[in-house]
């Protein structure tokens, strides 16, 4: 361990070293190898082990060469120690990853394809809306009394125009995803990215608007920036009013020009509940707004991003692939909950042209290995499962059904491991 300035156990304390590693165990540490062993196929871990220590005597070596006093060992593992003086035999293992093995045999790209309730980037599982909250008497009863997380606090949070405690109580949590890429997770709320090119960047959507926005790219990226927008929804455009100008088709500008404070608030209270409301910021006139036509590109200098309109989720929903990078920034296109809300009395023919526009990004597939979606990254199976429950629907095989999922009372259709919500048709 670098930072310590000592050496640690690369597995645990209790694996076995190699028996002609012995003599050296003190004088060559860094070249002690263990008797461990993984199990691995197509660059798979599939299980893994280890030969434990029996002996106390060599026990009580390791936890010396790892800085530990007798005292300390014997306060830790003294329960271990007093059976190995028992003659405990020689005894080992291999866990199997079972979830990985049924991944390779299914050629899957994903854990998520194959567990029962897959989680999302943030933890959670959209099957059950888990985790739930707690009832201050459930903390009481348990001892339990929480702390705030650290989150994202930019430079300047204190002169945010959301107030002085906006940032303090940012929702915002960072994860880069790619070279000069990042992911960022509004509370459960929606995602956005930051895309950094050698000349440019861009902010990918702006979420609900909890934050300082502007404050959150600087805080990754100098390069000047424009923002670009998936859709027109509260979840995705209700940031738009912190900026000047904004880039978004022309089928969503009335949707998000109409989006209100107590639209974003309503939105936010529903999935996160009233605490999240806090850092909100108002913003000003809605920004000017530059067109977004399907099939044009926006250039960063070594990094090009290509529109691709996708109407079904809003009439002006579109993706943007990064070829170079191999990204698709997919909106709410591809969800594994998805909504068909694009305008329209024949809601066959919506839907029906939705359709063709997956599979028109599923014939892309080969250009992009990570489909970074509107409210975590997607599982790439949802390019095959989303048209045929579509299909499905059209040709009458799935019905749906009256359901409340998530925030929405309404009519779901399902199939394997996505779902689809619209209007009865």
């Amino acid at each position: 361990d670098e930072d310590l300035g000592q050496f640690v156990a690369m597995h645990h304390p209790f694996t076995a070293p190699m028996d002609e590693c012995l003599p050296y165990l003190e004088s060559d540490k860094a070249n002690v190898r263990a008797k461990c062993y993984d199990l691995v196929l197509n660059g798979i871990e599939l299980s893994s082990g280890s030969i434990r220590i029996t002996d106390p005597v060599l026990q009580n070596r390791i936890f010396e060469l790892l800085g530990m006093s007798d005292e300390e060992a014997y306060a830790k593992f003294g329960f271990l120690l007093d059976a190995f003086r028992f003659g405990a035999p020689p005894h080992g293992g291999m866990g199997i990853g079972l979830d990985r093995l049924v991944m390779q045999m299914l050629q899957c790209e994903t854990l998520r394809d194959v567990v029962a309730f897959p989680k999302v980037q943030n933890a959670s599982e959209l099957m059950t809306m888990a985790p739930g909250s707690v009832d201050e008497q459930q903390l009481e009863d348990l001892g339990i009394c929480l702390k705030g997380k650290e989150e994202y606090n930019p430079p300047g949070a204190d002169e945010n125009k959301g107030g002085d405690d906006c940032m303090a109580k940012s929702l915002y949590q960072i994860e880069k995803i790619a070279d000069d890429t990042w992911y960022i997770n509004e509370g459960g709320l929606d995602a956005v990215y930051v895309v950094a090119g050698s000349q440019r960047a861009v902010l990918v959507d702006t979420g609900s608007g909890t934050g300082d926005l502007t404050a959150l790219v600087r805080s990754l990226t100098d390069k000047p920036f424009d923002v670009i927008l998936t859709h027109g929804h509260p979840d995705h455009a209700g940031g738009a009013r912190q900026f000047e100008k904004v880039y978004l088709h022309p089928d969503d500008i009335e949707m998000a020009q109409s989006i209100t404070l107590e639209d974003r608030k309503e939105y936010a209270r529903s999935v996160a509940g009233e605490e999240v409301l806090a850092g909100m910021i108002p913003g000003g006139d809605f920004p000017q707004v530059v067109p977004l036509a399907d099939g044009e590109t926006i250039d960063l200098g070594d990094r090009t991003l290509e529109v691709i309109a996708i109407p079904g989720h809003t009439g002006g929903s579109v993706c943007f692939l990064d070829r170079g990078h191999r990204i698709l920034f997919a909106g709410d296109n591809l969800q594994g909950l998805q909504l068909i809300c694009a305008p329209g009395e024949d809601r066959r023919a919506v839907l029906k042209k939705w359709i063709e526009k997956v599979e028109q990004l599923r014939a892309l597939s080969d250009e992009y290995d990570l489909i970074a979606g509107g409210h975590d990254l997607v599982q790439r199976s949802n390019l095959e499962d989303l048209p045929a429950l579509g299909r499905g629907i059209l040709d009458g095989s799935i019905q749906g059904k009256q359901e409340h999922i998530h925030i929405f009372d309404a009519t779901f259709y399902h199939y394997k491991n996505v779902s689809l919500m619209m209007d009865d048709i």
